[in-house]
């Protein structure tokens, strides 16, 4: 089976979130046929694979551990990297959502633009404190962050 999406989870004391993490991900309404690959990185030598089980159902699940205890998201993001076997890459926080056409829209982005990255909404007590979002359509691209 040829994976056409990696999305790469870093996991530190993440048991109370990444439900919904991996519901929202779960959830994702996609007009194109993609096989999907979740790969969580676990760096808190937690045993996450006994907190998933139920919500596995159907989801193409890997679980690796990073090689210490708080070696850091960038760290696991890597090791997510090497393991990864999708032809796109998508990040996402064990405490983060995603809404639910948020990969069908990043996908069609990246298939015009070549790569892009998410606006972002930083939330305080359901408040919108901060927003972060290119110039056009709603997604940062290389134009947005490089001049």
């Amino acid at each position: 089976m040829n994976i056409t999406l990696s999305i790469i989870i870093p996991v530190y004391n993440a048991e109370k979130t990444i439900g919904r993490c991996l519901n929202s991900i779960k959830k994702q309404e996609l007009k194109q046929d993609m096989n999907i690959e979740i790969i969580i990185i676990i760096d808190d030598g937690k045993k996450y694979e006994k907190v998933i089980p139920k919500m596995k159902n159907g989801m193409n699940i890997k679980f690796i551990k990073t090689k210490g205890i708080g070696t850091g998201a960038g760290n696991a993001r890597n090791i997510g990297l090497k393991k990864a076997c999708g032809k796109y890459l998508g990040f996402i926080d064990s405490d983060d959502e995603w809404s639910k056409n948020y990969l069908e829209g990043m996908i069609n982005a990246v298939k015009i633009y070549g790569v892009v990255f998410a606006a972002t909404r930083v939330y305080e007590n359901d408040k919108i404190i901060k927003h972060f979002s290119g110039k056009e359509k709603g997604f940062l691209s290389l134009n947005d962050i490089v001049e």
